[in-house]
């Protein structure tokens, strides 16, 4: 008797530490559920959350990230590609990424395009998450609308002030390259000019000579060379 009463004496003392140990790990269970809980709805709240099948097909997605693209959430068949853009191409090029890097994952920006037709610029990353058979990518995104927009009209800006110093520029050359030619042509001028004025003048000039006057001239001088040359020889003559 005092044996039987001994073994159901331990059998209680550890079906107690049984049930105080079961407490504490529901207890532990419980506190992990509202962590997940308050951490999901953090992430719902300040990150565009979503999970998605390997084939790209919702299984669940944020309040905020729902509510950015219109998302109504009984629409539980839809692709994540359709409903962040309305646009083909935007949407073929979300699907390739999906494809490529499930297994890898993939971060990197995404352009979409939302129903009211706004862009919409996300900062997209993918994580792999597998639970035994089941396997899901995580998104997690950033809407970087406003600062990509920022980024694309400093872009702009500065691509129009390098074309507008471009265009300056070839306007100084060209005005340089017409000032060199209007003074080649000024000097080209001023050297037709002189020239033909001077060649022009000694035309006339030349025109105005009297060839015969120089042969008079020329005749007189020989007679003159020659009386004095007789004037001369009488001279001597005479002193002799």
């Amino acid at each position: 008797m005092r044996a039987s009463i001994q073994v159901l004496m331990d059998a209680e003392k550890k079906a107690i530490k049984m049930a105080k140990d079961a407490d504490l790990l529901s207890q532990a269970k419980e506190k992990s559920v509202r962590e997940l809980r308050a951490l999901s709805q953090a992430m719902d709240q300040i990150l565009l959350f979503a999970r998605i099948t390997p084939d790209g097909h919702i299984t669940h997605i944020g309040d905020r990230f729902a509510k950015l693209v219109r998302f109504q959430k009984f629409n539980q068949n839809a692709k994540l590609s359709e409903i962040i853009s309305t646009v083909e191409n935007e949407r073929l090029t979300i699907d390739r990424i999906i494809s490529e890097n499930k297994k890898s994952g993939w971060q990197g920006e995404l352009k979409a395009t939302t129903p009211s037709g706004q862009d919409l610029w996300l900062d997209f990353s993918m994580i792999p998450f597998h639970t035994g058979e089941k396997s899901e990518l995580i998104i997690i995104c950033l809407d970087i609308t406003k600062r990509k927009e920022a980024q694309l009209e400093v872009e702009q800006l500065t691509k129009e002030s390098f074309e507008e110093k471009i265009l300056q520029q070839n306007a100084i050359s060209r005005q340089i390259i017409e000032n060199q030619e209007n003074e080649q042509n000024r000097i080209a001028k001023d050297i037709h000019d002189g020239i033909g004025q001077m060649l022009t003048g000694l035309k006339y000039l030349l025109e105005s000579v009297d060839l015969t006057e120089g042969e008079k001239n020329s005749g007189q001088t020989g007679k003159t060379e020659r009386t004095h040359g007789k004037y001369h020889q009488r001279s001597t003559d005479s002193h002799v």
